[in-house]
């Protein structure tokens, strides 16, 4: 199995020339076509992602020569079936039907859709100071994203906001777009805190403070995992507690009362 390297020096939204969808075109990047799901027969989890997942699953410290879903593998390793969309260059707005990108959606409706967009859009280019797709874009790719797909819980995952791509200026709001969305339907969203994660070990990611180490990748793969079984937990959970009121029947006992008939006796004057 060919197996894929990432170039450090791809980064961010670079224009390259990709394969996508039986064309060839010149753009940023944009989501493949999605995977059959893979695995056991537990919940269905669907994974995009741009180069973050893509150097989770084709972890460049394995051998090239051995076919290694670095990613797949432990989630599949606990019955979870794995469909997966990730690209390096991707952004939100490959989350939609739209030319530039050949994901048209997921096999069939996941129950676990994990999301890892957001680090291209709001990295901030050299000559302009501002970042490539507007926070409002953003926030509303993702959400109509979330709509379509329809899982029963989403893995939502924060952007780090370190400096050299701007994220320090940029993620913030959508971070907190992010956590917004847990906090306002904590049932059926989770939230895995990279940021902190990554702020707390700031050896996690490379010089360009976006792209993981090779330490920092086990970490975000454990990350991610933790996210799936939070929703998986949330899932059975709210399958548990799906509770039918019992009907309740109440016997009225008849109670006859005999009232006993008074004899009166007049007496003629």
């Amino acid at each position: 199995m060919e197996r894929k390297t990432f170039n450090p020096d791809l980064k961010g939204r670079v224009s390259k020339v990709v394969a996508c969808g039986g064309m060839v075109l010149s753009l940023s990047g944009c989501l493949s076509l999605a995977t059959n799901y893979q695995g056991g027969d537990g919940l269905k989890v669907a994974v995009a992602g741009d180069s973050q997942i893509y150097q989770a699953e084709n972890d460049p410290s394995n051998s090239l020569t051995t076919a290694i879903s670095a990613l797949k593998d432990p989630v599949t390793a606990e019955n979870y079936q794995v469909s997966k969309s990730t690209l390096i260059g991707a952004n939100t707005s490959d989350l939609l039907a739209n030319p530039n990108t050949a994901f048209t959606g997921w096999p069939s409706v996941p129950d676990i859709a994990v999301e890892d967009l957001g680090t291209n859009d709001l990295h901030v280019g050299p000559n302009t100071n501002q970042s490539y797709i507007t926070l409002a874009d953003a926030e509303k790719n993702l959400s109509q994203y979330l709509v379509n797909t329809g899982a029963q819980c989403n893995v939502l995952i924060e952007v780090v906001e370190t400096t050299p791509w701007g994220l320090d200026k940029t993620a913030p709001a959508w971070n907190a777009y992010l956590a917004q969305k847990v906090i306002d339907d904590p049932s059926h969203n989770v939230l895995v805190p990279w940021k902190d994660i990554v702020a707390s070990n700031p050896a996690y990611v490379g010089t360009d403070g976006v792209h993981q180490t090779s330490t920092g990748r086990a970490e975000f793969r454990s990350a991610i995992l933790g996210g799936i079984n939070q929703c998986a937990a949330l899932i059975l959970e709210s399958t548990t507690t799906t509770s039918t009121v019992p009907t309740t029947s109440t016997t009225i006992e008849s109670t006859t009362t005999t009232v006993p008939l008074e004899t009166t006796t007049t007496s003629s004057p």
